[in-house]
């Protein structure tokens, strides 16, 4: 599993992540869940840690099938106005989009369906990461 799929830097004093229910359903090894909920900046002062929900169920493709695992919201992009969040169809996108609007509100969030894409192992940040020749 990538990280970036669990956390991320929101801005210098806060990480975006899950709960700690939520990365153990993902596998997240308890040490390292211990580690980035105690992370303190280098002036010894701890981060903000900003929660966000993981799907509410399983996420299924746009042309029915249950992948067998829930989505992660943590996997965004952000660009100059705009932060483009994963959605899924799912009850929690709304949450999500929400939480992250609270942490950039001179940017507007904008969702993305990326039920396909997910299928296949990629998300938003993960997949504008790197520029075709």
């Amino acid at each position: 599993m990538h990280i970036d799929g669990f956390a991320r830097f929101g801005n210098s004093s806060t990480i975006v992540t899950m709960s700690e229910s939520d990365l153990q359903e993902w596998e997240v090894p308890q040490d390292d869940i211990s580690k980035l909920l105690s992370a303190k900046n280098k002036a010894g002062l701890a981060y903000t840690i900003l929660k966000l929900p993981l799907t509410k169920e399983n996420v299924v493709t746009t042309y029915g099938k249950d992948l067998g695992f829930k989505g992660s919201y943590v996997n965004y992009y952000i660009a100059n106005t705009t932060v483009l969040v994963p959605n899924y169809n799912d009850p929690n996108d709304a949450m999500a989009n929400m939480l992250i609007q609270s942490l950039y509100p001179t940017r507007k969030v904008v969702g993305i369906d990326v039920r396909n894409l997910y299928e296949n192992g990629g998300m938003i940040h993960c997949v504008t990461q790197q520029q075709p020749k």
